[in-house]
């Protein structure tokens, strides 16, 4: 199975998708971004002129075959049709004959996905800008056939506490694999790591539909387990080998206070290298 597949479908429902598979995956931080962008007050006074697109000719619900051979290439592209073995492009009449197989296309283009993409660019200008405040952002819903355009503010995660620490879904817990002393961490030493440093008692553990550790696994199972590396644990019941891209892994956790009462937790990404 393609990894990026599996780590989508491994994902844990509520969990949003940024979060799940940017920490499976090990996607740059936006702030990793911010030496590529320009200084806001000089965007000021920089203009943006408009591009103003040419229509080509049309009759009846196609495309017309006479048309720049430029246009022609870069619709053959985009459209990827049948390429002709001899040739990697497309004459003007081939683009036109493919392109006219969706009459709706260019309208489609021009009209719905670039108000999206629109849209979708002014909030991710507001993350990278680093805006904390939950008021800057705007939750968009357009029909451009009537036309109707509403935004309204997005709704805060739910907040969760375990002891007096407050978290909600993008939250997670972040576990560095590799121990001072070169090796990596086992199931023991990640058992006992939460429950010294955040004071949790590990019940279950599971990655993905892959139950790795739970409190009432059979004793000859529980201690072969132990002093395994965790990725061996994975590659092991997953039946899956980890490829070198795999860069980290994502663990669900079932916890215990020290009162023993259940608490939920947040995911925890597992930093392999």
């Amino acid at each position: 199975m393609d990894p990026d597949k599996a780590a989508r479908s491994n994902k844990r429902p509520g969990v949003p998708p940024t979060a799940a598979e940017a920490s499976a995956t090990g996607d740059p931080a936006p702030d990793e971004y911010r030496p590529h962008l320009q200084v806001p007050g000089l965007l000021r006074s920089w203009k943006l002129p408009p591009q103003e697109d040419r229509p080509p000719p049309q009759r009846g619900n196609k495309m017309a075959p006479a048309q720049p051979e430029a246009e022609a290439e870069a619709g053959a592209r985009d459209h990827a049709p049948p390429t002709h073995e001899s040739s990697m492009t497309q004459d003007a009449r081939s683009a036109a004959q493919h392109s006219g197989r969706n009459p709706h296309i260019i309208p489609t283009i021009a009209t719905t996905t670039a108000a999206v993409v629109g849209l979708v660019c002014l909030e991710l200008y507001k993350v990278v800008q680093g805006h904390q405040q939950l008021e800057s952002y705007k939750n968009s819903f357009i029909n451009l056939a009537l036309p109707f355009f509403s935004f309204s503010a997005p709704l805060a995660p739910t907040c969760h506490q375990y002891y007096d620490q407050e978290w909600t879904l993008w939250d997670r817990f972040d576990v560095q694999a590799l121990q001072p002393g070169g090796k990596e961490m086992t199931l023991k030493q990640f058992l006992d790591y939460f429950k010294t440093k955040h004071r949790l008692e590990i019940t279950m553990l599971s990655h993905g539909v892959s139950m790795l550790y739970s409190f009432f696994m059979p004793p000859p199972k529980l201690k072969e387990r132990l002093d395994q590396p965790m990725t061996g644990i994975v590659s092991r019941v997953s039946k899956r080998n980890l490829g070198h891209h795999v860069r980290t892994l994502v663990f669900e956790l079932c916890c215990n206070n020290e009162s023993g009462e259940d608490v939920d937790v947040p995911y925890v990404r597992y930093i392999i290298r």
